[in-house]
């Protein structure tokens, strides 16, 4: 019966620890642009500037001189915000990786008209110009974030096979796990949210979702209760 007992806390422990992961992993953080207006504008004046298709640009230069741009740029929705979560990234960076570009699609930016697809065909252009020009550091921060999303993939595992076996030390590798896992992500995100605002010039924010500080809550309990659970389990069992 006290095996059966053991056992049972102990998956009951496991099962924390797969919530944790799961949260860790397919919780997002978001990235918030605060002005898509200015973006457009900007994509336009680069259009009027770049364009190789001459019928096309002389389009973008009447659209500018009539001032239709600032009806049309009225379409468009104000604001945008677009979620990542390790998930997410991993499928986004094996997609670079694979095509050497990203697309409009890896990106979520949809278009329901001409302009909408104007302003995404250029900040795909700039966004790809930008990690062309950097593609030796865009592969190593992609190769970074692939071994650290595995590492706490590992960590995880080393956790919940440590708690089977009724060790201390699954406390040590959960919290690598869910703390290194949360401020990577936040990190990770930061940085390429830096880089999209140099590039587009306009202002973005990051908000990170509950269910990703749930996880970071969850796991830090698990931390702490774990080896009181284990450590008063085995007192009792020395005095009976």
């Amino acid at each position: 019966m006290k095996k059966v007992w053991t056992i049972l806390v102990r998956l009951f422990f496991v099962l924390f620890v797969g919530i944790t992961a799961y949260l860790m992993f397919t919780s997002t953080v978001r990235v918030n642009v605060h002005d898509t207006h200015e973006i457009a504008r900007e994509v336009v004046r680069r259009a009027a500037n770049e364009l190789k298709n001459k019928e096309l640009k002389n389009s973008v230069k009447i659209v500018q001189k009539s001032g239709l741009d600032n009806e049309l740029l009225k379409s468009l929705p104000k604001s945008y915000h677009r979620n990542f979560s390790y998930v997410t990234l991993y499928d986004l960076s094996v997609s670079y990786q694979q095509n050497g570009e990203l697309t409009a699609k890896n990106l979520g930016l949809h278009s329901d008209n001409r302009l909408e697809k104007l302003v995404n065909y250029f900040m795909v252009k700039e966004i790809n110009q930008e990690l062309k020009g950097n593609s030796k550091e865009v592969n190593h921060a992609i190769n970074l974030f692939h071994y650290f999303m595995f590492g706490v993939a590992l960590c995880f595992i080393l956790a919940v096979l440590l708690i089977l076996f009724g060790k201390y030390w699954a406390s040590l590798a959960l919290l690598i796990a869910t703390s290194g896992g949360f401020f990577f992500l936040q990190y990770f995100a930061n940085g390429a949210v830096n880089r999209l605002e140099s590039q587009l010039y306009t202002e973005m924010s990051l908000t990170t979702s509950n269910y990703l500080w749930f996880s970071l809550i969850i796991g830090i309990v698990i931390t702490i209760v774990w080896p009181i659970c284990l450590a008063v389990g085995r007192n009792k069992m020395r005095k009976k």
